[in-house]
């Protein structure tokens, strides 16, 4: 490819302007190119990406890349010695996050990332592959009535008291209040809906006070039609991102807040995201805009973050029968804002993140089984993985570099080999 031609497919991905036949050209060239020459290539596109923010261009794409180079940039820095780091994190810190969106990780690594000597070879996509998870969703109604989302029309699916339930032309769940709407104590009917996530869906709502939730997969939200004059308070389980909407009620700010798994969030207007997943180590609530207090119930802790800040709160093993045991004390640590945020952006986000909490959120994502062969690895991830390719291009970056090796068989099952147990490559077998 010549250079201009991809000069001129550069400028139109910056503009959001180029086609699939244009990317598809792009990879098929990129990916014949040694480390050297796809080095230079990404730089090229790094200067012409700042040329157009200089001339007051901002692409989301184009932040997105300037915030993952930062935290590249970091990582390099920390815990040389004492992480063995996997994927594209050892590669080009400067460039990488380029990589990552202009080629969407469509399996580009196999031409790009491999290491001197190393013999794994791109897995070719057979019937046993499992594609990436997509917007599905089940709403169930005040009268138990349940609406497979992914099925229903657009426009309006449902009447619920004083709101209009609608699917918009995107695909997101629209409570629209009705001109009757207002929050006051006679329009006050409990009746509540329940959006929920199964494995390898995802989904948007924007309730009746305006506030918008994007639910990741495998998560719920229960939430009254019409809310409280006095307080908006809704349930989640799983996660969960949150824009909040200012709502008034006699010249005052209704406050709203969100009880998940032990702990309350309370906020008045507000950008922040929930993970109350049981099997991840913490109860982590990240703050973008705003302000929120998170109260533990058990105890009544409570810590007030401020924008760029997370709390957590530690999870145990679960009792037997019962509900997960927790620590009583919230801690408060710097968030790393855009790695929490990297689900909603379509992307995973490793952070010295251990095999099995990887392989969690693939499993959740993916909708997969999983089975450990052997003693499981040690091995530590880091680095945006999208999450809009299919399962064996996920695992063939994981696999690159590390000592983890998968098998992908039928019926979406994944066995996982550490220590060289495989040669080299993802098997896919039937």
């Amino acid at each position: 490819m010549r250079r201009e031609d991809y000069h001129s497919f550069f400028g139109n991905y910056i503009r959001q302007q180029y086609t699939e036949e244009e990317h598809r050209a792009f990879v098929s060239w990129f990916v014949s190119l040694d480390a050297e020459q796809a080095g230079e290539v990404m730089r090229e596109y790094e200067e012409m990406a700042s040329e157009l923010v200089h001339d007051g261009t901002s692409p989301a794409d184009l932040l997105l890349i300037s915030k993952i180079e930062g935290r590249l940039d970091e990582w390099e820095g920390l815990q040389q010695e004492k992480v063995k780091r996997s994927w594209l994190v050892r590669v080009w810190p400067g460039v990488a996050a380029a990589v990552v969106l202009v080629l969407g990780l469509y399996f580009v690594y196999y031409g790009v990332y491999q290491k001197p000597g190393s013999s794994a070879e791109k897995p070719e996509l057979v019937q046993a592959d499992v594609a990436p998870g997509d917007y599905k969703a089940m709403l169930t109604l005040s009268d138990g009535s349940s609406i497979i989302l992914s099925d229903a029309g657009m426009g309006e699916i449902a009447k619920q008291a004083l709101v209009r339930v609608e699917k918009d032309e995107d695909g997101q769940l629209v409570y629209a209040p009705t001109e009757n709407y207002k929050f006051s104590p006679e329009n006050l009917k409990k009746e509540y809906n329940m959006v929920a996530t199964p494995r390898s869906g995802q989904y948007q709502v924007l309730l009746p006070d305006g506030t918008r939730v994007r639910l990741n997969s495998m998560s719920s939200l229960r939430f009254p039609v019409t809310f409280d004059p006095v307080e908006r308070k809704v349930e989640l389980s799983g996660e969960a991102y949150f824009e909040v909407a200012t709502a008034m009620s006699a010249g005052r700010r209704i406050p709203f807040r969100v009880v998940s798994n032990g702990q309350v969030i309370e906020v008045t207007g507000t950008k922040f995201n929930v993970n109350t997943f049981s099997d991840d180590s913490y109860i982590k609530t990240t703050l973008l805009e705003g302000g929120v207090k998170v109260r533990e119930q058990a105890t009544g802790s409570s810590v007030q973050l401020k924008p760029g800040e997370q709390s957590l709160v530690r999870m145990n093993s679960p009792a037997r029968g019962g509900s997960p045991a927790r620590k009583d004390i919230i801690s408060v640590r710097k968030a790393d804002v855009e790695g929490d945020l990297a689900w909603t952006n379509g992307y995973f986000h490793f952070r010295d993140t251990e095999l099995k909490e990887v392989m969690q959120q693939l499993i959740r994502w993916y909708d997969i089984e999983v089975e450990y062969i052997g003693n499981v690895s040690s091995e530590r991830f880091n680095g945006y993985v999208s999450r809009k390719v299919s399962l064996s291009n996920v695992l063939a970056i994981l696999q690159h570099g590390s000592d983890v090796r998968f098998e992908l068989t039928d019926g979406a099952k994944v066995k996982i080999f550490s220590g060289g147990e495989l040669s080299s490559g993802i098997e896919v077998s039937h």
